[in-house]
């Protein structure tokens, strides 16, 4: 499942309907062919919707990899937001921090004194093992959400639709050997 829209179409509110943390106001949600209505996440959960949120901190207790294993216990799928970490796992701030971008423009999501050294020579080498394979650093980093069988949906947000397209290209790529995946 694909759910894409341009920023602040809203995803996440959509999201929030279905996970039920926020009640639709118009509209009706199906599920297996039978109307739904989730006044609450307990409820949405009783039906195996579950949900990792693009706050940072939703469990600040747990590792990254534990708030995925939430969804095994269900036995049902995640569905992942953000998962191009606001731009960062792009070419976007591969030279630095563009003019016209979040963190300048908007800031809420994305920080300045997030995008540091250290990280930027990580986010590089995940640019040149990307370009090994043949692909854009984004389509390889979600080539990486859908590797596990565990997340069922991706959440993407772009603001041109040529962003989409490239995104898109996920749908051909090939798995991540081991070796990458080290």
């Amino acid at each position: 499942n694909v759910l894409i829209g341009e920023n602040g179409a809203g995803k996440s509110t959509l999201m929030k309907m279905i996970a039920g943390i926020e009640q639709p106001s118009v509209g009706k949600l199906y599920m297996d062919g039978k109307e739904v209505h989730f006044r609450n996440t307990t409820e949405a959960r009783s039906h195996g919707i579950g949900i990792i949120h693009q706050e940072l901190n939703l469990f600040p207790n747990l590792p990254v990899y534990q708030n995925i294993f939430v969804a095994r216990e269900k036995k049902k799928g995640l569905i992942c937001f953000t998962p191009l970490a606001q731009g960062l796992l792009t070419d976007r701030y591969l030279h630095g921090i563009p003019t016209d971008s979040r963190v300048i423009t908007d800031g809420r999501f994305l920080k300045k004194e997030q995008i540091t050294e250290e990280r930027l020579a990580q986010i590089r080498t995940l640019q040149r093992i990307a370009a090994a394979r043949g692909e854009s650093l984004a389509v390889m980093a979600l080539r990486w959400v859908l590797k596990d069988d565990d997340v069922t949906s991706v959440l993407i947000g772009a603001s041109r639709p040529e962003q989409i397209l490239e995104n898109l290209k996920v749908l051909n790529s090939p798995p991540l050997s081991a070796e990458e995946l080290r």
